[in-house]
Parts: structure tokens; C-alpha cells; sequence
């Protein structure tokens, strides 16, 4: 039977976890250990998203007038090839249309060739966005336009005092992850990412 020696594969186990260390193959910032990776303001560049027009799963509820037998009012999620499907004229383009170029174009399609006269209103549901942790007031929040990771910790009542605040962790809708240094952000705006409907932001708790 061969002898283990111990004093030998203690050394090697240790030199082996020093190597791991040295090689940065743990870190808490690059995503490898599990983590988000940290935003460093470089990450979505380019032109935001228009939030002003319908997007794909946005709630669209198409509300008919005007007629004396208009069509039923008609409420859809838009589908995941930007349309709707309404009655008579089928497969209408939404994703991309603010509300009232959703509401000129679906009345071109009904008048004059099926109805000599017809309002068509367009309207969406509530966007949200989330807060919750480690802030005075964790909540659902409405999405009232441009705002920003530190103006939503702010609007939820801002930190407590048991806030981890250089790891607040931002998800996207799409399920996308990033986390956030609010000290930095608050020096340099451009490490305070932008909020978009259906994102969701955590405070995680400081631990010693």
C-alpha cells in the first residue's frame, strides 16, 4: 500500500490555490465567480430605447367609435414579430409606433374600405420598473419617463443604512445584469445607468 504524504499534498493544494488567486481567474467584478459584471458606463452605447413607442409584449387595448357598429375594442400584447392582429384587416404593425402613429395607421386600414367613418384610440398599460432591498420604501414603480439607478434608489426613499452600495445589482427585462457602484455614480454620471420599463433593481444588504 502506498503511504500518503501529507505534509506534501497540504503544500501542493495550497500552492495550487495561490496560483488560482494570482492567474485573477476569481474576481468580483469580470462575472467569473458568479456575479453580474460591474458597469463601467461603456456598456450601451449608442441611442436609447424610444419608450415612447410600442415595444414587443407591450399591452396595447384599441378602443373603436364613431360608427354605428364599429368593431369590438380589441386588447393584445404585441407579439413577438412587432404586430397585432385585429378584426377584419389582420396583422397590423405596432412595435415601434408611438400610440397616436398606431392609432392614424389602423384607421387608414378601416376607412374608407370598411367603414365610412371611425375613431380608433390607442392606449397602453402602466410600465413598471422595481426596487427593492436595502431602501427605506422597496416598491414597484411607475415608468414616467427618463430616469436613472440612483433617481429610482432616491424616488424609493433612498439607502438604509445597512446598504451594500458599491454592489447594487441591475437587472434588465431582457435578463441582462450589471452591478452598479452608486459612490461612483454619484462622482461621475456616467456609471448611473439608465432605467427602462420591466428592469429591476436591488440593494443588497452590507455585510462586515
Amino acid at each position: 500500500m502506498t503511504k500518503v504524504n501529507w505534509k506534501q499534498t497540504i503544500v501542493g493544494l495550497a500552492l495550487a490555490a495561490m496560483a488560482v488567486l494570482a492567474s485573477g481567474c476569481v474576481t468580483d467584478d469580470d462575472g467569473k465567480d458568479g456575479r453580474p459584471p460591474r458597469y463601467t458606463g461603456q456598456e450601451e452605447s449608442g441611442p436609447a430605447p424610444d419608450f415612447n413607442a410600442f415595444q414587443i409584449d407591450d399591452q396595447v387595448q384599441v378602443i373603436f367609435s364613431g360608427s354605428s357598429q364599429p368593431p369590438d375594442n380589441h386588447g393584445e400584447r404585441v407579439n413577438d414579430d412587432g404586430t397585432i392582429t385585429l378584426p377584419l384587416i389582420g396583422s397590423v404593425k405596432a412595435a415601434g409606433l408611438a400610440p397616436k402613429e398606431l392609432e392614424e395607421s389602423i384607421q387608414r386600414l378601416y376607412v374608407p374600405q370598411y367603414y365610412k367613418r371611425l375613431g380608433v384610440s390607442v392606449q397602453r398599460e402602466h410600465r413598471y420598473f422595481w426596487v427593492s432591498g436595502e431602501v427605506r420604501q422597496p416598491s414597484i414603480q411607475n415608468y414616467l419617463g427618463e430616469t436613472t439607478v440612483l433617481r429610482a434608489i432616491a424616488a424609493a426613499g433612498h439607502f438604509t443604512d445597512f446598504a451594500d452600495v458599491k454592489n447594487v445589482k441591475l437587472t434588465r427585462k431582457s435578463g441582462k445584469q450589471w452591478l452598479i457602484d452608486a459612490k461612483a455614480a454619484q462622482k461621475n454620471a456616467k456609471y448611473d445607468p439608465p432605467v427602462y420599463p420591466g428592469d429591476r433593481i436591488h440593494v443588497p444588504k452590507r455585510f462586515y
